[in-house]
């Protein structure tokens, strides 16, 4: 059994290989959307399985690719107040945040999208992809409180000086290229393949 520390600092152990121990390094990455948006969660999920059979298997690099998911979390209970506390914690530790969004911005998504900008105004390197899934017919009106998704790419332009860039998606086919065309040029220059740096601190 060998151990690693991993991309956000913790331990990654790994069953040494035949021909002696390899060090990995995790890439840890958050997929963020609300609930109805889960079909397009399990895509990403399905895309971030793939991508890392390639570094680990075609590739043969020390890399995995890895998420974390709430719906795989034990039952528990938390402080009021405090729910978001733990996927925050993973917006620290991961190198960046998949965003998905619908007709507006789930609370938790939104603090967890500030949270990017917060980290990289600490100097703190992150990416964040925003992908928009265009409403289909009959969809569900816009949750009472909950900002639009102009509201908050104002919010982010008044809070932190950025512009939201994102992709909208009109089929889930469409959205799994997205994100697969998305998330390779990253993976390239993160293992040392190609240029580019992580999302900007400035």
């Amino acid at each position: 059994m060998t151990f690693a520390f991993a991309s956000a600092g913790a331990f990654v152990a790994t069953p040494p290989p035949a021909g002696g121990g390899v060090l990995r390094e995790e890439i840890l990455l958050l997929v963020s959307c609300g609930g109805e948006m889960n079909r397009l969660r399990d895509i990403s999920s399905d895309v971030i399985r793939r991508l890392d059979h390639v570094l680990r298997f075609d590739l043969a690099t020390k890399y995995n690719l890895n998420q974390w998911d709430y719906r795989l979390d034990p039952s528990r209970d938390e402080p009021v107040g405090h729910v978001p506390d733990r996927s925050l914690r993973q917006v620290d530790e991961s190198e960046g945040v998949i965003a998905i969004l619908g007709r507006s911005v789930p609370e938790v998504t939104r603090l967890e999208i500030r949270r990017v900008f917060e980290l990289r105004q600490l100097g703190q390197a992150r990416e964040l992809w925003v992908f928009v899934r265009s409403p289909s017919r009959g969809a569900t009106p816009v949750p009472a409180g909950a900002p639009t998704i102009r509201e908050f790419v104002d919010e982010v332009r008044r809070d932190f000086g950025r512009e939201l860039i994102y992709r909208r998606s009109e089929t889930e086919l469409d959205f799994q290229a997205s994100l697969m065309t998305t998330l390779f040029p990253f993976l390239m220059t993160r293992v040392g393949v190609g240029h580019g740096p992580l999302g900007s601190a400035a």
